[in-house]
């Protein structure tokens, strides 16, 4: 009953009232990158997950550890000896143990060393894609949540003007019809601040969830817009992502393990002897009993199975884990140089706009409102200029988005930051 008797323009105001309520009934915290970086670091999901597989490393390493590859075998034989002198019992008891003589305890162990090296280097990539992404989530809300302050500015505008063209209608300045287009600029304004608003909880969301942040109040960036700056040289950029690259490290430790693996599957085909003891007691019935205590050995010969399948399974695995980290460096030179070439790009972009175009969206709007009232200019140039201001101002925030996002993907390329954290790309407010 209530939402049927409230008019068009109360729901919109409830909607907005909603809208700026959910969730931010606590207030919502402003946070620093580095603060939401560290804190990633320890709770982002991707990461915890990483963490608990360098359990798995350990595991294989426990795997290796026992001194031969199996139990030994205990084997007793008791029965009756039936003669026409009458019957005996004899007994016969036998330990045997295989062995491994040609290495393959401390290939495997070695094996197992590699497979925590690869879990390490997994786990240092989590570590980066996590601070590469809540980088770019950071990058993202602070231009989202200059889009809601330009829809504000938008919004009081229209209301201001809308205010204005009924003065001027009362006075006979102005016809009816510009109090209408007046009337229109306000519900445009107002859809526009709903729909800025709502993208910068998305991307506050998004912020939240790259850096493992309570999602009940998804956390606000303290920083402001900087100054935009070119990529660094090639040849630095490539020296930096291969040395440092979390996916090239990744790479080299998949080869190690498979070449290790693939030396166990050699190894295993070797035979291993099988070393033992044995002990039989036998009697005659009304005779002497006789004691026999006998060293066993046996042998197997590889002749039909010589492991074939896990070797040639093996040998593919770490040609293939070859080729993979051929192709990746391979790769490498040309996609960095296209990231970069995209973030000069994109800093020019924002150069061009100037660092003044976002400010004075608001002192622009100002000076169109004092015009009007002054009668210097009508309600549909009013319109016009404004457009125009919004078109600029919008333009200047998606070159600033691009330029945020390319400097993202060149990190990204590089595998790590391209510039120091303290070389104040961030202006901290």
């Amino acid at each position: 009953m209530i939402a049927n008797s409230l008019s068009p323009r109360g729901a919109r105001a409830l909607l907005w009232m909603g809208v700026m309520a959910w969730p931010l009934a606590a207030s919502a915290e402003e946070v620093r990158l580095d603060r939401l970086l560290a804190h990633a670091d320890k709770q982002a999901p991707a990461i915890l997950v990483a963490r608990a597989r360098l359990g798995l490393g350990e595991a294989r390493v426990t795997a290796a550890s026992p001194l031969l590859p199996e139990d030994p075998e205990l084997e007793l034989s008791v029965g009756p000896r039936l003669s026409p002198a009458g019957q005996t019992v004899e007994v016969e008891v036998s330990l045997s143990q295989r062995l491994e003589i040609a290495g393959e305890r401390g290939l495997r162990g070695a094996a197992a060393e590699r497979t925590g090296e690869r879990l390490g280097a997994e786990l240092r990539r989590a570590r980066w894609q996590v601070h590469q992404q809540v980088h770019a989530r950071f990058h993202e809300a602070l231009v989202a949540r200059h889009r809601v302050a330009a829809a504000r500015h938008l919004e009081v505008f229209a209301r201001q003007l809308l205010s204005i063209s009924r003065k001027q209608h009362a006075a006979g300045a102005i016809a009816m019809l510009h109090v209408k287009v007046a009337q229109g600029e306000v519900v445009q304004a107002e859809q526009q601040a709903l729909s800025a608003q709502g993208a910068y909880l998305e991307a506050r969301f998004g912020l939240a969830e790259a850096a493992g942040w309570q999602a009940a109040v998804p956390p606000e960036p303290a920083a402001e817009l900087s100054a935009p700056r070119r990529a660094p040289a090639m040849d630095k950029l490539l020296a930096l992502a291969k040395a440092s690259h979390p996916d090239l490290l990744v790479s080299v430790a998949v080869v190690r393990e498979a070449e290790a693996q693939e030396k166990v599957s050699r190894r295993e085909a070797a035979p291993r002897p099988t070393l033992g003891v044995s002990y039989s007691r036998e009697a005659e019935a009304g005779g002497d009993t006789t004691h026999v205590v006998m060293g066993t050995l046996a042998l197997s010969i590889p002749l039909w199975q010589r492991n074939q399948g896990a070797r040639a399974q093996a040998s593919a695995e770490a040609a293939v884990a070859r080729a993979k980290d051929d192709m990746a460096r391979r790769r490498l030179r040309a996609r960095v140089a296209r990231a970069a070439a995209a973030l000069d790009t994109a800093a020019r972009r924002v150069e061009a706009y100037g660092q003044s175009v976002v400010p004075a969206f608001k002192q622009n709007l100002e000076m169109i409102g004092r015009a009007f009232a002054e009668g210097k200019v009508d309600v549909l140039q009013v319109m016009v200029a404004r457009g125009r201001f919004l078109s600029t101002q919008q333009d200047a925030l998606d070159a600033r988005e691009a330029y945020y996002r390319a400097h993202a993907e060149l990190e990204a390329m590089v595998g790590t930051e391209i510039w120091s954290a303290n070389t104040g790309e961030e202006k901290k407010r």
